[in-house]
């Protein structure tokens, strides 16, 4: 057995040792000082760099929020199968889904801000109201609880996107469908996409007609107007 002690060691092998030593200990300090994303992003946030250009950070925030609606949809669509095994509708069979077209209807205004009708045999009712903003606000409610909702903003609407608060451009027209309150698709579109992914049905710009002229008597409620 060889004693440590019987070995020596020439003062070239003693100076590329140390070499070794020293390149060991700066690997290990680039390792344990590494910067992970969250730390770079915090550098690049303050690197006084000037901020993205408003228009160019509400485009990228509406189209992640319009792509995340594709896992949404996915998502419930898988949530409802699960409950049909239990004797419930798909949610395929929902009218929201399904986004009817609703033509040739009769609406009944039946106070300042709704108007019914029936659609298929089945009843459906319209609310429509203004916010404090501008922006206009349209409910269509069928019968089978589902619900499609339109937001139309106007110059000063606001809206938050992915945690963040924007100013939307005028025109803006969000869609938020739902079953029994759960929601289960939502999209914005802008007036400058060049891709037309939502608009404003006829059926609500009537309802909206019908309650803007509709005279305030007592006996509009039973009236009548053909859409």
């Amino acid at each position: 057995m060889v004693d440590i002690k019987d070995i020596s060691v020439t003062p070239i092998e003693s100076k590329n040792f140390n070499y070794f030593r020293s390149g060991i200990k700066q690997f290990h300090y680039k390792l344990t000082h590494k910067k992970y994303p969250s730390e770079q992003a915090d550098e690049f946030a303050y690197s006084g760099k000037e901020p993205t250009d408003p228009q160019k950070r509400l485009k990228s925030a509406i189209t992640k929020f319009n792509t995340s609606n594709d896992m949404r949809l996915v998502a419930e669509t898988n949530y409802f199968a699960e409950l049909y095994l239990h004797d419930y509708m798909l949610l395929q069979e929902y009218n929201a889904y399904k986004n009817p077209e609703l033509s040739n209807l009769t609406f009944t205004p039946t106070s300042a801000d709704t108007v019914v009708s029936a659609y298929k045999g089945k009843p459906i009712k319209i609310n429509y109201k203004v916010f404090e903003d501008g922006s206009k606000h349209y409910t269509i409610n069928f019968d089978d609880n589902s619900q499609i909702n339109y937001i139309l903003f106007y110059k000063s609407g606001k809206m938050d996107i992915n945690g963040e608060n924007f100013e939307m451009p005028e025109g803006t027209i969000l869609e938020t469908k739902s079953v029994n309150g759960r929601v289960f698709s939502k999209l914005i579109q802008t007036p400058d996409m060049r891709k037309n992914i939502v608009s404003l049905p006829e059926v609500v710009k009537k309802a909206e007609q019908i309650l803007c002229n509709r005279p305030s008597t007592s006996n509009s409620a039973n009236e009548t107007v053909k859409a």
